[in-house]
């Protein structure tokens, strides 16, 4: 018997035959329900930013162009609360197994980029030993996509503790 990652209810594996003979067999590490609860980007996005039902470039990122720093990147999933709690479960608390949550998608996201040297974001030492791992390079890992950690991190005040300073 297999459990959900997020919620632990049992995994009900719905194997088609169709699925067996076309290979199309793809490892499930969440229930339906808790897979519902991230809301996946629509076609409808900023380009640069991909923040979800924007026809143009929004206003965040044209702000950013305007300061002179190019925007772009993609992104897969909305941050609502559900990811909220999926990083707050995988980063801080160090529930390396979720990270076979999204290695699939991310996989697939990939694929265009295949001729790319995939890089990684770096951690520092400091919070490698804080939480036993590289975030991102553990998913690339059970993802199967090879990169190269061609930089470094020095130690320094977490992100989120300079803006607990600030406010």
């Amino acid at each position: 018997m297999k459990e959900c990652l997020l919620c632990t209810k049992e995994l009900k594996t719905g194997e088609h035959f169709t699925d067996l003979i076309f290979m199309n067999q793809q490892e499930e590490w969440i229930c339906k329900e808790c897979k519902e609860d991230f809301e996946q980007i629509g076609e409808i996005h900023c380009p640069r930013c991909y923040k979800d039902k924007e026809e143009k470039v929004c206003k965040d990122c044209e702000y950013w162009i305007q300061k002179g720093n190019m925007v772009e990147h993609e992104a897969l999933y909305r941050y609502n609360a559900a990811m909220k709690d999926y990083f707050k479960r995988y980063k801080f608390e160090g529930d390396r197994l979720l990270g076979m949550v999204f290695a699939c998608d991310i996989k697939k996201a990939l694929k265009k980029y295949k001729s790319y040297t995939i890089i990684p974001t770096p951690i520092s030492h400091e919070k490698k030993q804080e939480r036993g791992f590289n975030q991102v390079s553990t998913i690339l890992d059970f993802a199967e996509i090879k990169y190269s950690s061609l930089f470094q991190k020095e130690d320094s005040l977490a992100q989120s503790k300079k803006q607990e300073k600030k406010d």
